[in-house]
């Protein structure tokens, strides 16, 4: 359980956390928290008040007790209003509970419970207080000679003809009780109490709740009965709220409702109380509560290292602002539902602060969920007004220099780039692998509340996994299937590449082919870093599973990931990532034998390929022809190859530009950041005569041109043709190259004529 943890830590810090006092009229009784009643259940907290003293939590019991017993044993028949001010949500509906519970012990008090907000309408509201009040009156005070109640009631059927709203109403009100003599009602209520020996106390709740106009009127009902003898009215409601809603009725000369309001209050309450504060311990116990039913419900269970991270930013990050029991309510419940809809996809202590910063700092929050790049990357912290300064600056306006430092805490402990700067690459593979929020992989889900079509859910993926140990190969690939598109691949890999050292060999085994079979979806889009496409981290992953296997099974796994391979472009990019070059440091994964094996397969496939299409294959898939061709010459020799172009060259000499421009790499523009024409540099000149003669490319080239590749020129004029200016370049490198050799013909020759002229 999540609280079994956390009260074991937090006991030595939150004292009196530990148990709840509930003050009764005779005793005290201990809760402590396991045994704390939480309610009614269910996967969501209402917001009923409490009715039972033995489940306050926050010693407001007796605070009511006292409330009452002096109302209960006053001898004055004077009337009396008393105010209970609080916030909504701190528990003022629970305290009037208390207070009409513990006037029940003072046999002379009849209790009154009137809620406006009940009543619909702005008439039906004065006409539900006297009615109201009749029938609690008749009920305890019925005499033979006459029934206050019937009296009363004459002004809830007056006020029926008040042809306007709550402006009327009043006035109507007043001019009833004026028609009849307001004098005289008080005195037959208050003759009727004094023989009775009996008081009336009038419990007046959720009065902030109303509107403006409404809650004009019910103070102007107060004014208008509240000198009745032998009564009391005790009114619970948001001191703020109420006081602006008068004000704007009674605003005094400085403009300011809420000063005009107070004056107002002042002149009908004689008694204000401010509803104690909710010890800070107690109610971080409560919503801890809260928060364990919420976990469980979920079924989630926190390890113990993830409850102590929790409870630690809790208190450095949200406590500040958790004011009332209300809000630890509205918090769980906002917890019932991301926890359940994100299990397994995301990670929970950091999903529970998330939650609580939605709840207590929703701006931060706002502008956190907008811009999530304002947080995910390293901030500069080397001076007073760094980065996150300034980003807290402007999130928390209006707040206590606490409140700031609390944000700035919650910031930094679910955004830890934003603290210092030792957070690299590294760190972005350790945020994924977790679930962080500080993960690009994974902040969306936070806000989101699922997984995204470009994404897969973690849930998913495991049980993937999980099931590759029963899957045939078949299956697995067919469930892979399902599960990758090419909106999701890169997710897909880079989380499959995550896990690649936890794979069983013989599940490694059949992912290979799984993973194989499903190239057609790894998209491999032009970049500045080309390895970090889906397509070549799919590759990558493959050469790692087949470390993962027993050496004896791999180079057959091998054959197997080549043939298979959905895509042929798919088939190179394995050999090649599974390729170790003699100089190479890294662990050889296959044998020499195997490899040859390897690549002899990969370029039977290639020929293959080549030759049943309809055109030559740089004129059909020019983006890909390069390295097929190259991977052909490197796999079966150069034979094959220069056979085959020399063929469709000498066939069409013009197609010479498609094949020189699949071998051409891709420019970026630094400004503009969209591909740019690349020349043709001796690279690229050494690269393509692997495959076709350069002579045939000559032959070709002059065929077209003649004369014009006399004087060949590098730096043609951009004004002339994109394939003049190719044929210039190509001619201009071979004419070098020629030079090149006969320079070291040459050489050589001198060599060996000074070795025969030595003596012997």
């Amino acid at each position: 359980m999540f609280l079994d943890n956390l009260f074991s830590r937090i006991r030595g810090n939150a004292g009196s956390a530990q148990t709840a006092v509930a003050a009764t009229p005779d005793k005290a009784t201990k809760v402590t928290p396991a045994e704390t009643p939480t309610g009614p259940s269910g996967p969501y907290r209402g917001d009923a008040p409490l009715d039972n003293e033995e489940l306050d939590l926050f010693d407001r019991a007796p605070f009511a007790n006292r409330i009452a017993d002096t109302i209960g044993g006053r001898s004055d028949p004077s009337s009396l209003v008393v105010a209970v001010y609080g916030p909504w949500g701190d528990g003022k509906t629970t305290v009037l509970n208390f207070i009409r519970n513990r006037l029940r012990m003072h046999p002379s008090i009849i209790t009154v419970t009137f809620n406006p907000w009940r009543m619909e309408g702005e008439q039906a509201l004065l006409q539900g207080f006297f009615v109201t009040l009749a029938d609690a009156l008749d009920k305890d005070l019925a005499t033979k000679s006459e029934r206050v109640g019937d009296f009363l009631k004459r002004y809830g059927v007056l006020l029926k003809a008040a042809p306007g709203g709550w402006a009327d109403a009043a006035l109507g009100a007043g001019a009833a009780l004026s028609s009849a003599s307001i004098e005289e009602l008080k005195e037959r209520v208050g003759t009727l109490l004094h023989k009775a020996n009996r008081r009336v106390v009038i419990l007046m709740d959720d009065i902030d709740r109303l509107d403006k106009m409404e809650v004009q009127a019910i103070f102007r009902l107060v004014r208008l009965t509240g000198d009745f003898e032998n009564t009391a009215y005790i009114l619970a409601f948001d001191e703020k709220m109420v006081a602006t809603a008068i004000g704007e009725k009674y605003a005094s000369s400085s403009g300011n409702p809420y000063e005009a309001g107070t004056n107002f209050l002042e002149k009908i309450v004689q008694v204000p109380l401010h509803l104690p504060p909710a010890a800070p311990d107690a109610l971080r116990n409560y919503c801890f509560n809260l928060v364990d039913e919420a976990l469980s419900e979920s079924g989630m269970k926190l390890e113990q290292g993830q409850v102590d991270e929790f409870v630690r930013h809790f208190i450095d990050g949200i406590e500040i602002r958790l004011k009332t029991p209300r809000m630890a309510k509205r918090y769980a419940n906002a917890l019932h539902f991301s926890l359940a809809i994100l299990k397994g996809e995301t990670y929970p202590p950091d999903l529970m602060l998330i939650e609580g910063m939605r709840m207590f700092f929703p701006e931060l929050y706002d502008t956190i969920r907008r811009n999530p790049e304002s947080v995910l990357r390293t901030q500069s912290r080397n001076k007073g007004n760094s980065g996150l300064d300034k980003f807290i600056a402007a999130n928390t306006k209006g707040m206590s220099e606490q409140e700031r430092k609390a944000a700035e805490n919650l910031v930094e402990a679910l955004f830890p780039r934003t603290r210092t700067s030792i957070y690299g690459g590294n760190w972005e593979t350790e945020f994924a692998r977790d679930q962080r929020i500080a993960s690009e992989y994974y902040v969306q889900r936070y806000f989101t509340y699922g997984v995204n079509r470009s994404d897969v859910p973690d849930t998913q993926l495991n049980a993937f996994i999980a099931s590759l140990s029963q899957e045939d190969v078949a299956g697995a690939s067919a469930v892979l299937k399902g599960m990758i598109t090419e909106r999701n691949a890169e997710k897909v890999i880079f989380k499959l590449r995550d896990l690649e050292e936890t794979i069983e060999p013989t599940s490694a085994a059949r992912l290979s082919i799984a993973i194989a079979r499903n190239s057609i979806h790894y998209p491999d889009p032009k970049g500045l870093i080309s390895f970090q496409t889906p397509l070549k981290q799919a590759a990558i992953l493959i050469s790692q599973l087949l470390r993962r296997v027993r050496p004896g099974l791999r180079g057959g796994l091998s054959l197997e990931v080549i043939s298979e391979a959905e895509t042929l472009q798919f088939a190179c990019e394995c050999a090649r990532w599974v390729y170790t070059s003699e100089d190479s440091e890294r662990e050889r994964i296959l044998t020499m034998a195997e490899e040859k094996a390897m690549r002899t397969a990969l370029g039977k496939r290639i020929e293959k390929h080549c030759k049943v299409l309809s055109a030559p294959i740089y004129v059909l898939e020019p983006h890909k022809a390069g390295t097929y061709l190259f991977n052909w010459s490197l796999c079966s020799g150069p034979d094959g190859p220069r056979d085959y172009l020399s063929k469709h060259v000498t066939n069409d000499p013009e197609s010479i530009f498609g094949l020189m421009k699949c071998f051409l790499g891709t420019g970026w523009g630094m400004t503009t950041g969209l591909p740019i024409e690349t020349d043709f540099e001796r690279d690229t000149y050494d690269t393509m005569t692997r495959i076709i003669a350069p002579e045939t490319v000559v032959e070709a080239l002059r065929s077209i041109y003649g004369d014009l590749l006399n004087n060949p020129q590098f730096h043609l004029s951009k004004r002339e043709p994109r394939e003049l200016r190719l044929a210039n370049q190509f001619m201009f490198i071979h004419e070098h190259v020629a030079l090149e050799q006969l320079a070291k013909e040459a050489q050589a020759a001198a060599a060996d004529a000074e070795g025969d002229k030595a003596p012997n």
